[in-house]
């Protein structure tokens, strides 16, 4: 009897962890995100898991980079999905207090799609994409959805285009791709209708080949019949206008939304920028697109650009092409929709040698390939989990102060070998300007940010590389308990 009452208590005890174990990802998926993919849960979480969703292809090299925002050392466990039938593979590595540490996907096996991330405390994840001539590096996605909106694909030019899908949970998902085209025309492939992706594998789509080919811009969503997934884009376009030469990673956006602010944009030569609005919905949506250069008094600022978004549609302002835009500098962009919701995307290449690589100017460069799904809310707190110090690449930090009277009063905090220091203090932000910092100069060392703001603020990071003569634009990660979405002016 004993015997047998210890036998139940052990399997009891084992179905127990089991359900433990399956029920952090099940937690994890409803978390949801200010529509960006991405934001810290809290400052001290017990745990959190993270989403990457795009895997290597074509011999490119995959890093998952996990910052530790902790005073302790913070133990995280990385699994590594291969398509189905392939067995998830598992890795326990330890992350330093307010260290820093990456690892090479490929030390996890061979040919794996997506990667995810479990820590027992508070800390960010990125990955990294990297060729001899191209890199591109993002935050992961913190929450899992049954819906990803893509403004601004493209297979044109001798480019590639591939979904990676990732279901980290224990139960199958399935799910569909709807392609709008720039002639407007809208369908779901036959290939990608209902698709199944079993439990704790990856799904990887060329949309090339099945969706969108040769295409100069195209978008679409993945929309989840049953379960929930993570779903990113991983792009690589050829030295060729108007899309430059590099590596984009985007992950999805998990909701249309009122308004989307782009904190770092720029002019100058050889430069294509973008911004691509789609509207995944069943009404028509209004929108404007008002570009905001540095320096420029109200008056001298361009009027905006008026679009009419129909359902399940997109339309392109192309920047360099509209001559009350200027020419060169910095700037800044605010999509607002006046009536409906939509999807905006920025979309950035660099086609030659120019600029002198300082914030105030466009990167130096001479190649470079980007894209950006902005922010669709602000924030008083958000962490740069990676930033690599100078004359390896340039980083700037770009700060957008969206209200229109007050001063923001910014503080920045450096998170390297072990310590939390203050860099910059009192930054002052004016109302309705974007202010850009160099902070490569700040360490010798990769390390990473926290920055904290009077009042919300949206940021994004840009990083170059002159090796691989790339550049990434994206937003920064914000702590959740400090966002306020934008107001929706359909509802005033």
């Amino acid at each position: 009897m004993i015997r047998r009452l210890a036998l139940v208590a052990l399997i009891v005890a084992i179905l127990l962890g089991l359900w433990r174990l399956d029920a952090r990802h099940t937690a994890s998926e409803g978390a949801s995100s200010p529509g960006t993919g991405a934001v810290l849960a809290s400052a001290d979480a017990r745990g959190s898991t993270w989403y990457c969703a795009a895997g290597a292809d074509g011999g490119n090299a995959h890093t998952v980079v996990v910052s530790n925002l902790t005073d302790r050392r913070l133990a995280a466990v990385v699994t590594g999905y291969g398509i189905a039938p392939a067995k998830p593979t598992t890795k326990r590595v330890e992350i330093a207090a307010r260290g820093a540490s990456e690892l090479p996907v490929a030390d996890l096996g061979a040919d794996l799609g997506g990667v995810s991330v479990e820590l027992d405390g508070a800390g960010i994840v990125e990955h990294r994409l990297a060729s001899d001539a191209a890199f591109d590096q993002v935050p992961c996605s913190s929450s899992a959805s049954s819906v990803w909106h893509f403004a601004g694909a493209t297979t044109d030019k001798g480019s590639s285009a591939v979904l990676w899908v990732l279901n980290p949970f224990r139960t199958a998902a399935s799910f569909d791709v709807r392609v709008t085209q720039s002639d407007g025309a809208t369908r779901v492939p036959s290939a990608l209708r209902g698709v199944v992706v079993p439990g704790q594998s990856a799904f990887k789509v060329d949309l090339g080949e099945q969706a969108s080919q040769r295409r100069d811009l195209f978008s679409f969503s993945v929309r989840v019949r049953s379960g929930k997934v993570i779903a990113e884009l991983a792009q690589s376009t050829p030295a060729e206008p108007p899309l430059g030469r590099g590596m984009r990673l985007q992950v999805g956006v998990e909701r249309s939304a009122p308004r989307w602010l782009f904190a770092d944009s720029f002019g100058g030569p050889a430069v294509s920028d973008r911004v691509v609005v789609y509207n995944p919905g069943a009404a028509a949506a209004a929108v404007e697109v008002a570009v905001f250069g540095d320096g420029l008094d109200d008056a001298s600022q361009p009027d905006p650009f008026p679009l009419d978004v129909a359902p399940r549609r997109f339309a392109v302002v192309d920047l360099p092409a509209e001559s009350r835009v200027p020419a060169e500098g910095r700037r800044w962009i605010d999509v607002r929709a006046v009536s409906g919701t939509v999807v905006a995307t920025q979309v950035v290449g660099i086609l030659g040698a120019g600029g002198d690589g300082t914030p105030a100017d466009r990167p130096s460069v001479a190649a470079g390939s980007t894209s950006s799904a902005g922010s669709s809310a602000a924030a008083l707190r958000w962490f740069v989990s990676d930033v690599i110090p100078s004359p390896a690449s340039a980083s700037v930090v770009s700060i957008l102060n969206p209200d229109d009277e007050d001063i923001a009063l910014v503080d920045l905090f450096t998170i390297v070998d072990g310590k939390r220091s203050a860099s910059k203090s009192q930054l002052e932000v004016q109302p309705g300007t974007s202010l850009a910092v160099d902070v490569g100069s700040i360490s010798s060392v990769d390390f990473a940010l926290e920055l904290r703001s009077s009042s919300p603020v949206v940021i994004d990071r840009r990083l170059t590389s002159e090796r691989r003569a790339d550049l990434t634009i994206s937003p920064a990660v914000p702590l959740g308990s400090t966002v306020s979405e934008f107001a929706d002016p359909n509802t005033r």
